[in-house]
């Protein structure tokens, strides 16, 4: 009886010395955001920083967010997509009629 419970202490042991061993050097060898971003090279910096880049996540986020408030999937935005474009155009069509005499 008590050799099966020095099995179960030492399996135990190891065990969780291999898991933090594991854990501990995942964060050793595991770049933060802030270095892994002062590593890449200037013209991935400017792509990533684009305005392109940054309206695209944008879209991304309000497709996310719509999807969902909804009942669609996740996996086929192109109704929800369309919504926005339908609103784009009626916001770019109100700001001209403010400008049509």
């Amino acid at each position: 009886m008590s050799s099966s419970l020095v099995v179960y202490t030492k399996s135990l042991l190891v065990g969780g010395f291999i898991i933090g061993l594991g854990y501990g050097l995942m964060k050793i060898t595991t770049p933060n955001t802030e270095e892994w971003y002062a590593k890449l090279p200037p013209d991935i910096k400017e792509q990533i920083n684009s305005p392109e880049t940054r309206k695209k996540n944008e879209l991304i986020m309000e497709v996310l967010k719509r999807t969902a408030q909804s009942d669609k999937p996740v996996y086929d935005p192109r109704q929800i997509l369309e919504e926005i474009k339908k609103e784009e155009e009626l916001k770019k069509d109100k700001k001209f009629d403010k400008f049509d005499l």
